[in-house]
């Protein structure tokens, strides 16, 4: 949700999304479902709201810029609207579809045929990775900076100072629920 909207009183509840603009990265997608998921809460549904198509990365410059009013979004790029101070997550994902897995890794059947040993390798490497980001930022065990610096020297650009020293926001209710239980 754009910060000033907050700020400003125009959003208190989900009925306050009536009339706002919200992107969705792709027309009939995943983003669009869980924005009717949340249109819902409030007694609306798409026809109440304007719909613009934004890839993710664009959608912290489009807050900044008052383009949109709230959006469904994925990290890193929430971290970056909130650090720029454009928006700020009130709704994670995690609390729109409680026990939803939203992320799907597919391989090829020909690749994991004749390529099994790098198939596997490709694997477990996920896996490790997935397990030590959640280690370094969901459970608070640390190693944050290394897991960012060894994330940034395999990437062409660096990954923001934000995502490197706090929590990314859709993850933090989540992590409270999971030390509570």
């Amino acid at each position: 949700m754009r910060h000033d909207l907050l700020d400003g009183g125009a959003y208190k509840e989900f009925k306050g999304l009536k009339a706002m603009t919200l992107p969705v990265s792709l027309l009939g997608g995943l983003g669009q479902i869980w924005i009717e998921r949340v249109l819902a809460k409030g007694n609306l549904a798409l026809d109440g709201v304007t719909i613009t198509t934004i890839t993710f990365p664009d959608m912290p410059a489009a807050f900044a810029n008052k383009a949109i009013d709230a959006a469904f979004m994925v990290e890193p790029f929430v971290t970056v609207a909130e650090a720029q101070g454009a928006a700020k997550n009130i709704l994670p994902s995690g609390e729109i579809y409680l026990g939803f897995v939203a992320t799907v890794l597919l391989m090829s059947p020909v690749f994991a045929r004749e390529q099994p040993n790098a198939a596997q390798r490709f694997v477990t490497a996920y896996l490790r990775g997935q397990r030590n980001y959640y280690r370094a930022f969901v459970q608070d065990q640390g190693a944050r900076t290394k897991s960012s610096s060894t994330c940034s020297s395999r990437r062409r650009s660096p990954i923001p100072t934000c995502c490197r020293t706090r929590r990314p926001t859709s993850w933090t209710r989540m992590a409270s629920r999971s030390r509570a239980h």
